[in-house]
């Protein structure tokens, strides 16, 4: 299993950032309600919380996950049914991850 993971390091299209998120309570409630969110899909993983506000100074819903699919077209399709979507207060930004952060100019 470890061998598949590491392969698809390399492969594009597998991996979503989930941004516009709140404060987790703590680790385990973050993750199951980023499982929650994307039931219906096929999540593999979904990666610890991180702040864009200590990386950034930016205000509120500056929380951001990283969620695995199993394919990358299942990442497409729940990128298209879930980006924008408001939730927990404020609007989801759910990209295919790339090699950088967001911008403190593009908006959420």
């Amino acid at each position: 299993m470890q061998g598949q993971a590491d392969e698809r390091l390399g492969k594009e299209g597998w991996r979503l950032f989930v941004g516009g998120l709140p404060k987790p309570l703590d680790q385990h409630s973050s993750d199951l309600e980023i499982r929650e969110l994307f039931n219906g899909f096929a999540v593999e993983a979904v990666s610890e919380a991180k702040s864009l506000r200590k990386l950034r100074g930016w205000n509120k819903n500056a929380w951001f996950v990283f969620v695995d699919l199993c394919s990358p077209e299942e990442a497409q399709r729940a990128q298209m049914k879930l980006n924008g979507i408001n939730r927990w207060g404020g609007r989801l930004k759910v990209n295919l991850a790339t090699n950088r952060a967001p911008k403190p100019s593009e908006e959420w």
